[in-house]
């Protein structure tokens, strides 16, 4: 089910590299505070599928939201089991082992679409699920607002041969912290042309994005530490993954992109920090 291989040898031939880049506030960096050049990033899980005749308007404020606050939200859409199943005019099915598990870790939710953002669960809210579409964009900004704990750098090498990706992930922490500290690592895929249910028809030839492929973690992330994180320390991890053949409009390598996101158990499990990295 997960493709998880830890790197211990020098890689050769690839060709290319990608990597997080850093955000620099207006004004510039204060050399005294160590933490004023790394911006915090919120993750928004989007439960969607192609069956739901509502989850359109979910996406279009997702992609509203990433917009709006471009580079510091990073997201990915988990057709699970719930409304998921490929309608009568579908190419593609879009769901996997993994997202239905994540799908159910994310559980309970009243309906689709709904959104998780940061694994947080705001005040007035029932569950970490946020299905009133119209709190998300201010749901995000509040988490925003947070300074962040750690900070994600992310490295990318594709060997177009065996379409093979390595990734390299530097954790570090901006400071101290106890408890258990987790890495989740996913593999999305966009632009994928295929049908979807909107109220009452089906466009046929609607854009899928974000649409989650395959968790290389556990879908609770692999514990990085048991012992916490003392600020500045920093915790690498190197994971591998090979991209299937392609299929039409499936599995294209420019189309992919790594989400990874940082997760402690002294918060509560909130998403501490997220990264993403296109493979090409």
């Amino acid at each position: 089910m997960r493709s998880l291989v830890f790197l211990g040898l020098a890689l050769l031939f690839f060709v290319s590299c990608e990597e997080q880049p850093v955000f620099i506030p207006d004004g510039g960096i204060d050399p005294e505070d160590t933490t004023s050049s790394v911006q915090k990033v919120v993750l928004l899980e989007e439960l969607t599928g192609v069956s739901c005749p509502n989850c359109p308007a979910g996406t279009a404020e997702l992609e509203s939201i990433l917009t709006v606050f471009e580079g510091k939200v990073v997201s990915t859409a988990i057709h699970g089991k719930f409304l998921a199943q490929p309608t009568s005019q579908n190419v593609y099915d879009f769901r996997n082992e993994d997202a239905e598990d994540l799908e159910n870790f994310l559980a309970p939710f009243l309906g689709k679409p709904a959104a998780v953002i940061d694994r947080t669960e705001f005040e007035g809210q029932d569950f970490m699920t946020v299905d009133n579409i119209g709190l998300w964009q201010s749901l995000v900004s509040d988490r925003l607002a947070i300074s962040p704990q750690v900070s994600i750098d992310m490295t990318t090498e594709y060997n177009d041969s065996n379409r093979q990706v390595s990734l390299t992930i530097d954790v570090t922490a901006l400071e101290d912290m106890e408890g258990n500290i987790r890495l989740t690592v996913l593999v999305n895929e966009s632009h994928i042309i295929d049908a979807q249910s909107d109220q009452n028809i089906i466009i046929p030839e609607y854009e899928h994005n974000h649409v989650l492929r395959e968790v290389l973690t556990g879908v609770s992330g692999d514990i990085i530490s048991t012992v916490g994180m003392t600020e500045g320390e920093v915790l690498s991890r190197s994971y591998s993954y090979t991209i299937p053949d392609q299929n039409g409009g499936e599995w294209i390598p420019g189309n992919m992109e790594l989400v990874s996101f940082v997760t402690a158990s002294q918060l509560n499990n909130e998403v501490l920090q997220a990264a993403s990295s296109y493979i090409e």
